[in-house]
C-alpha cells in the first residue's frame, strides 16, 4: 500500500537504508528541509507509472484539442503526404 513518509534531508544522509525500505514498500518519501518540502522520492516503477499516466494525460488533451480544430469551419486541411514531409523536416535534427 502507498503511502507518504516525511523525512528531513538530515535523516535521508544518514539512515538511506531506512529511506530505501520505504521505496521499496512503495511509499512516497518527502524530504524536507529547514521544515519545508525540497524533493519528493519515489520507486522507480511507481515513477514509471506516473510517466505513462503523464502521456496519456498529454496525448488525450491533444486529441481534444484537435477535435476543437475540426470544429472551427476555418480550418485547413493538407493531404497527408505533404503533412508528413512537413514534420519529416521539422524534426530531422531531433
Amino acid at each position: 500500500m502507498q503511502s507518504s513518509r516525511m523525512i528531513r534531508v538530515k535523516d535521508l544522509r544518514n539512515d538511506y537504508a531506512r529511506v530505501e525500505e520505504m521505496l521499496k514498500e512503495h511509499d512516497v518519501v518527502q524530504i524536507t528541509k529547514n521544515g519545508e518540502l525540497s524533493a519528493v522520492l519515489i520507486h522507480p516503477e511507481d515513477f514509471e507509472k506516473y510517466q505513462n499516466f503523464m502521456h496519456i494525460q498529454y496525448v488525450l488533451g491533444k486529441l481534444d484539442e484537435a477535435e476543437t480544430w475540426e470544429a472551427d469551419p476555418d480550418t485547413k486541411y493538407v493531404d497527408a503526404l505533404s503533412f508528413f514531409a512537413e514534420l519529416k523536416d521539422k524534426y530531422k535534427d531531433v
